[in-house]
């Protein structure tokens, strides 16, 4: 009678738990449909200013993603580069809390889906004395209920030039106050921008003294006269349909124009490397 009771109290203690879980995924795509207002340690990174609600067409493989930290919530952007993986910003999740991302949240974040990601399936490029770049492949822990889109990643027989013209796109603060901050507003639908790829000169210095572990040659910059932010951080830059750079952020540099983003084609060896690695050590899990 005693192991009964035991074993039902258990049972009892995990559907608890699956269902507390289950209103917590709810009640973060709620808040985020709804466009209300949530805390976030992100508040200061750039956005997407003075742009235009995406088109219903466009931008179907961007993703919304939100590390959990006790009561405090922080979100970024996405791209889906496969079926599986997720590239983004490494700074969008230290690994430490909970990280959940929300996929088809565009055109309609009604028909969205929440995962949450396992710290395992988190891969973060590093080089020198161990560093961390500020870029990141999440794989998802699971197949999505919907059919999903992806960007296809570019071929790097040529980068990102001078001139080039580029969309980002987020669903970030999409104003600035008198004061010069950023508005807590998150806008319901995602906002889409174009920029231009200019010289980093003017903002070679400051984003050295942040990030002085990454080669420069990393880095492409971009600025507008519509959009004066660069989007969510961890969001795409899109050219000719190709996902080729990575949306970048600072406190410090939250007002700076031109942006900075990180180069997709000088990451697009160990990107390949890590996806085909995880399918490698997957397909033989039960091998030998």
């Amino acid at each position: 009678m005693c192991l009964k009771r035991l074993l039902r109290g258990t049972r009892t203690a995990v559907i608890r738990r699956s269902m507390a879980a289950m209103a917590r995924l709810e009640l973060l795509s709620f808040l985020l449909w709804a466009g209300v207002a949530v805390s976030s340690g992100l508040d200061l990174q750039k956005r997407v200013i003075n742009g235009a609600a995406c088109e219903d067409s466009e931008r179907l493989y961007h993703v919304r993603l939100l590390a959990v930290h006790g009561q405090e919530i922080f979100f970024c952007g996405g791209s889906l580069i496969d079926e599986e993986w997720i590239l983004t910003a490494a700074h969008c999740w230290p690994g430490t809390g909970k990280m959940f991302v929300i996929i088809n949240a565009h055109p309609d974040p009604k028909n969205n889906e929440t995962m949450e990601i396992n710290i395992e399936d988190r891969h973060v490029f590093k080089r020198v004395l161990r560093r961390k770049h500020d870029i990141m492949l999440l794989k998802l822990p699971q197949k999505p209920r919907e059919p999903i889109h992806t960007v296809p990643l570019p071929d790097c027989q040529t980068d990102l030039e001078f001139g080039d013209v580029v969309r980002v796109a987020g669903h970030g603060s999409d104003a600035i106050n008198n004061d010069l901050t950023y508005s807590n507003h998150i806008p319901r639908i995602l906002q889409c921008g174009d920029m231009t790829v200019v010289n980093c000169t003017t903002t070679q210095l400051a984003h050295h003294e942040t990030f002085s572990y990454i080669p420069f040659g990393k880095w492409v910059c971009a600025n507008g006269a519509e959009v004066t932010a660069d989007g969510d951080s961890g969001g795409g830059v899109e050219f000719n349909g190709h996902l080729y750079a990575v949306i970048q952020g600072s406190p410090r540099l939250a007002f700076m124009n031109p942006c900075m983003f990180l180069r997709v084609c000088k990451y697009i060896d160990w990107i390949k490397e890590t996806m085909t690695e995880s399918r490698n050590r997957l397909n033989c899990f039960n091998c030998g």
